[in-house]
C-alpha cells in the first residue's frame, strides 16, 4: 500500500514542475512582443541617424585638417628623343616640389552645439583652429634639384580641409608678418578640398613663419595631421565623453565633467613620412598620412539606453514571475496563468512607455516616470492577486529595487559587465535563500 504522504508530496512536486514549465512557456511567448519592440527601437534609431546625417551634411561632416604644405613648382628640361624615326626636340616640363614644415604647433578647440529638428536633438560642434608653422630653407639637394630650376614666385602654402563648405568667417593668415590672400582649392586633383595662399620666397635660404587661424563646423569627429618635422598638437572642448583615435594616443590628457584637453607631441622619426617629395602634380600624399584626433561621441543617447535596457528584459521577466511563484507556493495563494501573462504584458508596455517618453523628456526623466507607473500598476494588481497589502508592498518594493538597479546599470559604461554580474549573483542568492525549504510548502496551492 502506497504511503499517502509520499503520494501527496509527489503530486505537489508535479504541480510545482508543471507551473514552472508553464511560466517558461509564458516567458517565451512574451519574447515576441519584446522582439518587435527591439525592431521599433532600431527603426527610431535609424530615423534619428537619417536626420543627424542630413543635418551634418548641411552643417559640416566629419572634419580632417592636413597641412600646411609648401608647394614650389619647378622646371625640368627633357632630353632630345627619337620616336618613330622622328627626332623630338627637348622640352621644359613643369613639376612640383612639396615641403613640410620643420615645426608645427596646432591648437583646436571644439565646442558642442545642439541643433533640433522635430523631437530629435543632434549634437554638432564648432571648432576654432590655430596653426603656427616654421618652414626651413627647402632642401633641394634631397630632391636633386638646383635653385635655378625653382619657380619661387609661384610658391604657395596649402591646407587641406575635408569638408570645405563648413568653413565659417574669415581666414586670418600671415607669412613672415605679411597678411596673405586666401584662394580656394588645394591646386591638387589628388588632395581633395582645401585652400591655398600664394607666398613670396624672395629669400629661399631663410626660414619662414606661417600663421593661420580659422573656424569650421563639423560633426562626430575632428582629425588633424602631424605635418611638421616636430609636431605639437592640442585639442580641447566642453565635451564630457571624448574618444581619442588615430595613430597615436595623446601624450597628456585631462577628461572631466567640464570637458577634455589633450596634447600630442610627435617627433619626425615616428611619422614615417619624408620632409619633401616631388612629382608631376602637387600631390599631398594624404592617402599615406597618419592622423590623430578625437571622436566627439555624445554620451550614451536615449536609443542606445533603450536597447541596453531591453537586453535585461529576460532577467526581469524571470525574476518578476519567480517572485510571484514564490508568493504562490509559500503562502498557498493560487495565481492564474492569465495573471502571470498580464504581469508580463505590463513589463512589455513599460519598455514601450520608456521609449516614447525618452524621445520627449530625456532618458532619465522618462525612466523615472515609466518605472513609477510600472511599480504602481503591478503593486495594485498584486494587491488583488496576493490578497494582502503587505505582500503587494513587498512585491512593489522588490520591483522598485530591480528598476533602480537597472537604471543605475544603464548609466555605467566601463563597469557595466562587472556591475551586472554582481547584481545577478545577488539576486540568485536571494532566490536560493527563499527556496531553501521549498519542500515544506503547504499542499493546497492552485496551479
Amino acid at each position: 500500500m502506497l504511503n499517502t504522504s509520499r503520494v501527496k508530496n509527489l503530486t505537489l512536486q508535479n504541480r510545482a514542475l508543471t507551473s514552472l514549465l508553464l511560466l517558461g512557456l509564458l516567458v517565451l511567448l512574451l519574447q515576441y512582443p519584446l522582439d518587435k519592440l527591439d525592431d521599433l527601437i532600431r527603426e527610431r534609431q535609424q530615423s534619428f541617424d537619417s536626420v543627424a546625417a542630413d543635418m551634418a551634411e548641411k552643417w559640416g561632416g566629419e572634419q580632417a585638417v592636413a597641412g600646411p604644405f609648401l608647394i614650389v613648382p619647378y622646371l625640368v628640361t627633357t632630353q632630345d628623343a627619337l620616336q618613330g624615326g622622328i627626332l623630338l626636340p627637348a622640352e621644359q616640363e613643369r613639376r612640383h616640389a612639396v615641403f613640410l614644415p620643420a615645426e608645427l604647433q596646432l591648437q583646436a578647440v571644439a565646442e558642442p552645439e545642439i541643433r533640433y529638428r522635430g523631437l530629435y536633438q543632434v549634437p554638432l560642434y564648432q571648432a576654432a583652429l590655430e596653426l603656427n608653422a616654421r618652414f626651413d630653407a627647402p632642401d633641394l639637394a634631397a630632391l636633386q634639384l638646383k635653385p635655378e630650376q625653382m619657380l619661387w614666385q609661384e610658391a604657395r602654402v596649402v591646407v587641406h580641409v575635408s569638408d570645405i563648405k563648413a568653413l565659417t568667417g574669415a581666414l586670418d593668415a600671415v607669412w613672415n608678418e605679411q597678411p596673405l590672400d586666401v584662394l580656394p582649392g588645394t591646386t591638387s586633383e589628388q588632395s581633395g578640398d582645401g585652400f591655398h595662399f600664394p607666398v613670396q620666397l624672395s629669400a629661399p635660404d631663410a626660414p619662414h613663419q606661417f600663421h593661420l587661424r580659422f573656424q569650421l563646423h563639423g560633426s562626430n569627429q575632428l582629425f588633424v595631421t602631424p605635418a611638421g618635422k616636430r609636431s605639437t598638437l592640442q585639442m580641447s572642448g566642453q565635451w564630457p565623453a571624448p574618444n581619442f583615435q588615430g595613430e597615436w594616443l595623446p601624450s597628456t590628457r585631462t577628461v572631466d565633467a567640464g570637458g577634455f584637453s589633450a596634447q600630442w607631441d610627435i617627433p619626425f622619426i615616428a611619422k614615417g613620412m619624408p620632409m619633401q617629395w616631388e612629382g608631376e602634380s602637387a600631390n599631398l600624399r594624404l592617402d599615406g598620412t597618419r592622423w590623430v584626433g578625437v571622436k566627439l561621441q555624445p554620451e550614451m543617447d536615449a536609443y542606445r539606453k533603450n536597447q541596453r535596457s531591453t537586453k535585461y528584459q529576460l532577467l526581469f521577466l524571470v525574476m518578476i514571475f519567480g517572485f510571484f511563484w514564490l508568493f504562490q507556493w509559500l503562502t498557498g495563494i493560487g495565481v492564474h496563468p492569465l495573471q502571470y501573462l498580464l504581469t508580463g504584458a505590463s513589463m512589455c508596455v513599460f519598455y514601450l512607455l520608456l521609449l516614447s517618453l525618452s524621445e520627449h523628456l530625456g532618458f532619465f526623466t522618462a525612466y523615472v516616470l515609466a518605472s513609477a507607473a510600472l511599480v504602481v500598476q503591478i503593486g495594485l494588481y498584486a494587491r488583488s492577486v496576493l490578497q494582502s497589502w503587505k505582500r503587494a508592498g513587498g512585491m512593489a518594493l522588490m520591483l522598485a529595487g530591480l528598476l533602480g538597479y537597472l537604471g543605475s546599470l544603464l548609466q555605467e559604461q566601463d563597469f557595466a559587465l562587472l556591475y551586472g554580474s554582481l547584481g545577478v549573483f545577488a539576486a540568485l542568492s536571494v532566490v536560493m535563500y527563499l527556496t531553501r525549504r521549498l519542500q515544506q510548502v503547504p499542499q493546497s496551492q492552485a496551479v
